[in-house]
């Protein structure tokens, strides 16, 4: 399976992640056990968990999802190499809550002991601290990165102006960076991290873990009615997309799976990965900021863009035609100007030269440089018609001369003294085209 790399975090992980916050909830440790042996033999990698999972919970303290890893880490069998384990600090657990240096120290601790590992491979911000200034946070993570307990370290549940300053802070002072960013995404919940966080994960090359990508559920079309709630140990947050907005999203979903033969569960993640940002998908090459629109010159105005159309139709017209048929005759045969090629350059895509006929001299201009072609016409092209158009006068352009020598001058009266027809005069702009 493809694996791509966390932002530059040097972290190479499968598409897809897998959560566990139900892990040590509502999943004990046979059934967690099978679907992380599942998990890894599909040729995936990525854990995620968090030390509050599950908190939540009335007599849960916490850590209880980790500690199920790593009970299922200390089986053996090579199953710490085959993942790449990442968890979350910051919210508010029995012992501290934030992201102070102080209690980043005891938290990494816990949590390597309920993980069995020496070592986690993302460590990531929960949730922002604002009573804690970034670069402390950031200083007491490069300590730790340091010291062999993380090897990088992203954020979750930032907003846009503070993942900018902690990515500005990092580079400016030297420490360590966010590679990853965890938001609340899905097809029903959008509108907060496309608005701004996507483009900044884009423009700094971080890579993008969204969580909910079901929606708690919801998105997989088995909450549809206030009775599809009762028993469901995610009632508590489906109910409030059973509105008229989250119908709408389901029926548009089981529209398109009829139609594909999907899923509602596959369909929801799906947006994900069009959008190029499913879990642990980013671009090595973040795409820039669009700068400003030009509004003069170039093809930004009016004339520029009609021009570029022209070209662009021409183009089209040009490629669209069959081969121009060998002359059967050569030029001393025909009483005209032999069309020759300069040693060296090639003829274009049609591999022959044009020819005169009974009604003139037909003439190719040079090869062009944006279509590669040698059947641009001048001359007369028929009986009657006009000049299509001239030749270049570029140096650039020298490519096939009479005789077979370059050309050493310009303008239309130096073609004519070598034997050049010079044709008609140049004709307007529309009768040109």
């Amino acid at each position: 399976m493809e694996r791509q790399e966390l932002g530059r975090s040097g972290l190479k992980v499968a598409p897809w992640a897998l959560g566990t916050n139900v892990l040590g909830w509502n999943v004990d440790d046979a059934t967690g056990f099978k679907l992380l042996d599942a998990f890894v033999d599909a040729g995936f990698n990525l854990v995620d968990s968090a030390d509050v999972y599950s908190r939540w919970i009335p007599g849960h303290v916490g850590g209880e999802s980790e500690a199920l890893i790593g009970r299922w880490i200390a089986q053996g069998g090579g199953r710490r190499e085959k993942v790449v384990i990442a968890t979350k600090l910051g919210m508010d657990m029995p012992d501290g809550k934030g992201l102070s240096p102080a209690y980043m120290k005891v938290a990494v601790e816990k949590s390597l002991q309920r993980l069995q590992t020496d070592v986690i491979d993302l460590y990531q911000s929960h949730r922002d601290d604002p009573e804690t200034p970034q670069e402390e946070t950031l200083a007491a993570y490069a300590e730790l990165i340091k010291a062999g307990k993380v090897r990088a370290i992203g954020a979750s549940n930032f907003t846009a102006p503070r993942l900018a300053e902690a990515l500005k802070l990092a580079a400016d002072k030297g420490l360590p960076r966010y590679e990853t960013l965890q938001p609340h995404y899905n097809l029903y919940d959008r509108h907060e991290f496309e608005a701004e966080l996507a483009g900044l994960c884009k423009r700094e090359g971080l890579g993008v873990i969204p969580y909910f990508g079901l929606a708690s559920g919801f998105l997989t079309g088995k909450y549809r009615t206030e009775k599809d709630l009762e028993g469901s140990a995610r009632a508590y947050a489906a109910k409030n997309m059973l509105n008229p907005r989250g119908l709408r999203i389901l029926e548009a979903m089981d529209k398109v799976g009829a139609r594909i033969g999907a899923t509602d569960a596959q369909i929801a993640p799906g947006l994900a990965a069009r959008q190029g940002l499913h879990p642990d998908r980013q671009r090595h090459q973040p795409r820039p900021a669009q700068g400003p629109r030009q509004v003069g010159g170039g093809h930004a105005g009016r004339r520029g863009r009609g021009r570029a159309r022209r070209r662009q139709r021409t183009r089209r017209r040009r490629r669209g035609r069959p081969p121009r048929p060998a002359p059967a005759a050569t030029g001393e045969d025909r009483g005209g100007v032999e069309h020759c090629c300069h040693p060296g350059r090639p003829q274009g895509r049609s591999g022959t030269h044009p020819a005169a006929s009974e009604d003139g001299p037909r003439l190719s201009r040079p090869p062009s440089r944006a279509s590669g072609r040698d059947d641009v016409w001048v001359g007369r092209r028929e009986a009657g018609a006009g000049l299509s158009r001239r030749p270049s006068t570029s140096p650039s352009r020298r490519a096939c001369r009479p005789g077979g020598l370059p050309r050493t001058g310009s303008g239309r009266r130096g073609l004519a003294r070598r034997g050049w027809p010079p044709g008609p005069r140049r004709r307007s702009r529309a009768a040109r085209l």
